[in-house]
């Protein structure tokens, strides 16, 4: 059985301030219960037999339990922005709180479980159930982080990228020109005349090599 759960707050608390929060819990539940009580309790149910010939059970399993995992878990940030000091400044404290708890119960009919052979008992297995084991891990962790962003413009290169036919090259080509006003160029293997092609990258390459059946 899984139970999963969120609840996330976010405001603008000024032009200048952001708040963000979020709560989650997740919550994981697997029993391995009786058939008889469908429940924790085993009173009244008989000790639980296996016969090692043929691995049949008799009155009970030898494994119920009730294992169950809780996750909570909190978390926020406060940001700040700023548009002085020649650039745009953002400023972000947060929090996290986490803690995960796994609870492990066992429960065996009379604290005990039969292992025959051939109809007499060969093994015993003894328990002490009911009893709960609990692991828990907790995190908490705080963090500042900061962003500078100056007004010096990007340095951008955008680019025209020669496509050429590659019929009968030997090697491969490699065409990159600058962006401006470039004339139509004739491909060197064929001789025809080929339109440039415009890409909207940032940068764009293209490689033909003529050894591969002239692909681009």
């Amino acid at each position: 059985v899984n139970k999963p759960m969120k609840f996330e707050y976010t405001n603008v608390l000024t032009d200048k301030l952001f708040l963000n929060l979020q709560l989650s819990h997740w919550i994981n539940q697997f029993p391995l219960f009786t058939t008889t009580t469908k429940s924790e309790s085993v009173e009244g149910l008989s000790a639980g037999r296996e016969e090692l010939t043929t691995g049949d059970l008799t009155n009970a399993n030898d494994y119920y339990h009730f294992r169950k995992v809780t996750k909570p878990q909190i978390s926020g940030n406060l940001t700040y922005f700023a548009d002085d000091f020649a650039g745009q400044h953002t400023l972000k404290i947060g929090t996290e709180i986490y803690r995960e708890r796994r609870s492990f119960l066992r429960m065996q009919p009379e604290d005990i479980f039969y292992r025959d052979r051939d109809g007499l008992p060969s093994e015993v297995d003894i328990y002490n159930t009911p009893n709960t084991g609990v692991n828990d891990i907790l995190l908490t962790a705080a963090y500042i982080q900061g962003l500078l962003d100056t007004q010096r413009p990007p340095h951008i290169e955008p680019r025209r990228a020669l496509r050429p036919l590659c019929d009968g090259l030997a090697g491969p080509v490699h065409a990159t020109h600058a962006f401006g006003h470039l004339p139509r160029t004739r491909s060197v293997a064929s001789g025809r005349t080929d339109p440039f092609e415009h890409r909207a990258a940032a940068r764009c390459r293209f490689r033909c090599d003529g050894r591969r059946g002239g692909r681009c």
